[in-house]
C-alpha cells in the first residue's frame, strides 16, 4: 500500500479511537455521496474524525508557533501578538478543515475523468463478449481481470464480489455498484445494465448503443475542444505576439518625443512589458491551453 494511503488510514483509526463516543454519526453528512464514489480505503466516520482531530491539531500547533514568532522573535505588543495569534490559528484550522472537506469531491472528479477516458473502449469490449454469449457476471470478471484503471477496476471488482461472495442479485448488484461511481457515464451504464437484466432484454444491443453514445460524446468534446483552442490561439496572439509589439512601439515613440507616460519613464515600462509582462502572459496562456486540452 502507498506510504500516503497507510498514513491516512492511521490518522483515521486513531482519530476513531479518541472520538468513538461521537462518531458513529458522522460529523460532515453532507460529503458522504462525494466520499463514497472517492474510493478512500477508510470507514467514513473514521475519516470525518480525522478531519476533527487533525482540525484541531493544526490550529493548535499554527496558534502556539504565531505566538511564539510574533511576541518572542518579531517583539509585537501583547494585544497584537494574541490578535495575530487568533487570527492565524483560524486561518490554519479553517484551511484544515476545507481541505478534509473537499478532498472527496476533487479526488472523486479526478477519478471520473480517468474512467471517462478509458470507458468508451470498455463498453465495446463488453458489448463484443456479450455478443458471444457471455454472461453478466463473464463481463464483470473480465474487466475486473483485464482492466488497466484501477478505479474502473474496483467498480466492476464491487459489482462482482457482491455476486459471488454475498449471492447478491445481479441487478443489486449493479445498482450498488453504480451508487459508487464517480462517473456520470458509467453510473448510466451500471443502471441501465441493472434495467435490461431486469427486463430481460439483450445486453449485447444495449452495450453496442451505449458505446456508439459514448463515441459521440467523445467526438463533440473534441469539437467544442478544437473550436476552444482557436479562440485561444487568436487572444494568444493578440496578447502576446501583436499587442506587447504595438504597446512598445508606441512607448518608444513617445521616449524618442521626451515624453512620460502617467510619470512613469517609458523605457522603464518597456523593459518591465519586455521581462514581465510578456512571460506573465505567455504562462497565463499556457496554464489556459493546458486546462482546456486536459479535459478530453
Amino acid at each position: 500500500m502507498a506510504k500516503g494511503g497507510g498514513l491516512l488510514e492511521g490518522l483515521a483509526a486513531f482519530s476513531y479511537r479518541v472520538l468513538k463516543p461521537k462518531s458513529n454519526e458522522p460529523y460532515f453528512p453532507f460529503i458522504k455521496d462525494s466520499f463514497l464514489t472517492a474510493q478512500i480505503n477508510v470507514p467514513f466516520p473514521a475519516y470525518t474524525s480525522a478531519i476533527v482531530v487533525l482540525t484541531v491539531i493544526v490550529g493548535v500547533v499554527a496558534t502556539v508557533v504565531s505566538f511564539f514568532v510574533h511576541f518572542f522573535i518579531l517583539k509585537f505588543p501583547l494585544m497584537w501578538s494574541i490578535l495575530l495569534t487568533a487570527v492565524w490559528g483560524i486561518l490554519g484550522a479553517a484551511a484544515t478543515l476545507a481541505s478534509g472537506v473537499y478532498y472527496p469531491s476533487l479526488k472523486s472528479k479526478s477519478l471520473a475523468h480517468r474512467i471517462n477516458l478509458t470507458l468508451p473502449y470498455v463498453v465495446e469490449y463488453m458489448a463484443a463478449l456479450a455478443a458471444g454469449g457471455a454472461s453478466i457476471e463473464t463481463l464483470l470478471k473480465r474487466i475486473a481481470e483485464v482492466e488497466k484503471e484501477k478505479a474502473l477496476k474496483g467498480i466492476f471488482g464491487f459489482a462482482l464480489k457482491n455476486m459471488k461472495l454475498f449471492n447478491m442479485d445481479p441487478v443489486l448488484s449493479l445498482l450498488e455498484a453504480a451508487k459508487r461511481s464517480p462517473s456520470a457515464h458509467l453510473r448510466n451504464l451500471l443502471q441501465g445494465l441493472a434495467t435490461v437484466i431486469a427486463s430481460s432484454g439483450d445486453i449485447a444491443s444495449y452495450l453496442s448503443e451505449f458505446a456508439k453514445s459514448l463515441v459521440d460524446l467523445r467526438r463533440n468534446s473534441l469539437r467544442r475542444v478544437l473550436t476552444s483552442m482557436g479562440y485561444i490561439t487568436e487572444v494568444y496572439v493578440a496578447l502576446v505576439v501583436v499587442g506587447p509589439a504595438i504597446l512598445i512601439t508606441m512607448m518608444l515613440i513617445v521616449t524618442l518625443l521626451g515624453y512620460s507616460l502617467f510619470g512613469f519613464d517609458p523605457t522603464l515600462l518597456t523593459m518591465l512589458m519586455t521581462f514581465l509582462g510578456i512571460p506573465f502572459l505567455s504562462a497565463l496562456m499556457l496554464i489556459i491551453m493546458d486546462r482546456t486540452l486536459s479535459s478530453v
